[in-house]
């Protein structure tokens, strides 16, 4: 819709709206500029010296929705807020793997491969079930331009005895969806709330140095306004996400000088309020789209002519910043934690209560779902291929909407940080561990199809046998799984929710004294250190430890089964592969040991060999002539596995001579162990080797090479 068609804005108020966003962008702009630099640094230190990866997952990950995968279609009776009164027209609605509603003419043009008559995208999307509920939340949004108006007889929304779906959009009014039947319904609203989660958060999943850039620009900008929160508002694109937040300021403005002109009843002045903001929205979008993009290739262009420089000096430039990070940290740790453990510390625990409490329950009704219908779904299958296929494909069909409702719960029980901690919507937490949910039955799906695909040249007879041991390990591995991703969705969460308040009450005090801070930045590294930056690591590292004492609190109590304890998590992955290692202390790596009871248990006959999974450190004699004495002649299958290679960012072949094992997977009924042949004991202590290091290092590496056939 045209900014001409609702009436209500003339030429004049066009230009001010620009106007106004015009401003807005420029004042983000320079937060975003200053962030790409040093998001620039990051980006290339990383290539250079790449950090430890978190605790991996044992599932393999399933693959996305296709693009073109049909999510939902079928005929749909279907109208706009802007068509009050009119009949409802029989439309053909589609919901791809793109994640957005696309409506159709009829079914004939969709088959064709017409373009769809109107495209909605579901970010930031509220749905409704009932006319009531549609209604309260308009009149919400339009509160401030309906004061002391009176209600009309007419309805606003029509009030159909036939299932329905209200669709609001941010600033685009509503759409209306019904069907014939409730079960219709149903299908089409959990397509469609899965278009919602993904459309809010996929561009946020695997963030590149540009979106940190733009997150932490964006909230230094709302932190320049005096909000501190921003997290719960990263739903959508990130011209979305901006566009929101202007239209904010813009609304506002827009509402004082149209008070007096929106006239009429309480259903024509809505329908004249959202024709309006429709109409802004529009405009502010396009100017926010083509300004954030221009800026964008403006700062690429100048990360890469500044590229060789960075390079050349990237030692010096992290030296300067690790310096500059121990003069903030030992002017305000000490009153930072003091601040943290009086005004957020004593309220994380009941935080975490609510989201164990919700979330939880939530991914083990997921688990018990996915365990239900793999029994029900292979109890008369003998393996053939098309039906170990339907099976599947049963599987990847499984609903999860009763899940997803257990979390939805949090939502009324987290009422209370919306004061204390300016918490605004739970939104982005409750759709974070609905993905977190889908992605989990995905991957456990994928696991299991990969595990069958291996049953396909068994005998017949072996089949079932098969099909058993990998459910059995399929639920294990996401047993483990789900407690590693609820620690990890736990943490940020309480991370997101809780900062805002430690940030807002030291920058009372701390915000007009970093500029001191400078005086420690060589000026030729100005754009590229940014003290602010080290000021907010170093309070997100103080909370984060709070956290983490909390989350493991709850994990290590041996009545709360629904986090793995950090001590136990190395015992839970090798229980799941079928060893059994020795009890370690807590918070100590597992260590795969060459004389260790800890082997794996004898596959069963028909049963390939499970991954290896392994923590290699160096021969504890710290002799590495102790270990190629132990080499024995490599078998065809073998994993080498190292510790650590001396220079990550340099030639993968440099590896420690210390580190390197060699565990065979070959088949046998006892132990495995790293020889096949009967080995002398060796004495508990060994001689100092005469052979001088440098010559022994190289000794070492000819016998490797000798050992592995080179």
């Amino acid at each position: 819709m045209g900014a001409s068609s609702s009436g209500l804005l003339d030429e004049a108020k066009i230009s001010n709206i620009k106007g106004l966003v015009d401003s807005a962008f420029q004042s983000f702009s320079v937060f975003y500029r200053q962030q790409y630099s040093a998001a620039y640094i990051g980006h290339l230190h990383q290539e250079v010296e790449p950090k430890k990866e978190g605790r991996g997952l044992l599932l393999t990950p399933g693959p996305q929705y296709a693009r073109e995968e049909v999510l939902y279609q079928g005929s749909v009776k279907f109208s706009c807020w802007d068509e009050q009164g009119k009949k409802c027209r029989e439309r053909y609605a589609v919901l791809k793997g793109v994640y957005k509603v696309e409506i159709h003419e009829n079914m004939e043009t969709f088959s064709r491969g017409c373009s769809a008559k109107l495209v909605l995208q579901p970010a930031g999307c509220s749905v409704f079930t009932t006319e009531e509920e549609s209604r309260a939340h308009l009149e919400k949004t339009c509160a401030g331009i309906l004061n002391g108006t009176k209600e009309d007889s007419s309805s606003l929304v029509s009030s159909p005895d036939v299932p329905a779906v209200y669709l609001h959009r941010p600033f685009t009014g509503y759409t209306c969806f019904l069907f014939q039947q409730e079960e219709e319904r149903d299908h089409f609203l959990s397509a469609l709330k899965t278009c919602i989660r993904h459309g809010n958060l996929d561009p946020w999943c695997d963030p590149s140095y540009e979106s940190q850039a733009y997150v932490r620009a964006l909230r230094l900008y709302q932190q320049d306004k005096g909000c501190y929160e921003s997290w719960e508002k990263l739903l959508g694109t990130e011209e979305q996400v901006l566009a929101s937040q202007v239209m904010e300021e813009v609304l506002s403005w827009l509402q004082s000088q149209l008070q007096s002109r929106v006239k009429g009843k309480k259903t024509e002045r809505i329908r004249q309020w959202l024709a309006t903001v429709q109409a802004t929205y529009t405009l502010v979008l396009v100017q926010l789209t083509a300004s954030l993009e221009a800026l964008r290739e403006e700062c690429r262009q100048t990360a890469s002519a500044n590229q060789a420089l960075i390079r050349s000096n990237l030692d010096q430039i992290m030296s300067s910043h690790c310096f500059l990070e121990e003069k903030v940290k030992a002017c305000l740790c000490e009153e930072a934690e003091k601040v943290c453990s009086e005004s957020v510390a004593p309220y994380i625990s009941s935080i975490l209560e609510v989201l164990t409490e919700n979330i939880s329950v939530g991914i083990q009704g997921m688990q018990h779902t996915l365990h239900t219908q793999m029994d029900s779904a292979f109890t008369h299958t003998i393996g053939g291929t098309e039906e170990t296929k339907m099976a599947l494909s049963t599987l990847r069909s499984i609903s999860l909407d009763q899940c997803y409702r257990q979390v939805e719960n949090l939502a009324g029980q987290l009422e209370d940080l919306k004061q204390r901690f300016g918490l605004s919507s739970t939104q982005r937490l409750v759709h974070s561990a609905h993905l977190e949910m889908e992605k989990l039955l995905n991957s456990a799906v994928y696991t299991l199809e990969l595990f069958l695909q291996a049953s396909a040249r068994l005998q017949p007879s072996q089949i079932p046998v098969k099909m058993e041991r990998a459910k059995e390990r399929v639920l294990k591995q996401l047993d483990y799984d789900s407690r590693v991703v609820q620690r990890r969705l736990y943490q940020e969460a309480l991370l997101e929710i809780t900062l805002p308040a430690l940030t807002r009450k030291m920058d009372n005090k701390w915000k007009s004294e970093l500029q001191q801070f400078e005086q420690y930045i060589f000026s030729d590294y100005s754009s590229f250190i940014l003290v602010h930056n080290i000021y907010d690591d170093v309070l997100r590292n103080i909370l984060s430890k709070e956290i983490e004492t909390a989350v493991q609190d709850v994990a290590s109590r041996k009545s709360n089964s629904l986090l793995l304890d950090t001590a136990d998590m190395a015992i839970s992955q090798y229980s799941l592969l079928g060893q059994t290692p020795p009890r370690t202390a807590p918070g100590s790596p597992a260590v795969v040991t060459r004389d260790s009871s800890s082997a794996a248990a004898p596959p069963g006959d028909g049963e390939e060999p499970g991954p290896v999974v392994s923590h290699i450190g160096p021969s504890k004699s710290g002799d590495p002539d102790h270990l190629l004495t132990q080499i024995p002649p490599i078998p065809s299958q073998t994993l080498l596995t190292f510790q650590r290679p001396l220079r990550p960012h340099r030639s993968p072949q440099m590896f420690q001579p210390n580190a390197l094992k060699v565990i065979s997977l070959q088949r046998r009924k006892g132990p495995p162990h790293l020889t096949s042949q009967p080995q002398k004991e060796e004495p508990k202590t060994r001689p100092p080797s005469s052979i001088p290091a440098p010559h022994r290092h190289t000794r070492l590496v000819q016998e490797t090479k000798s050992a592995l056939g080179h």
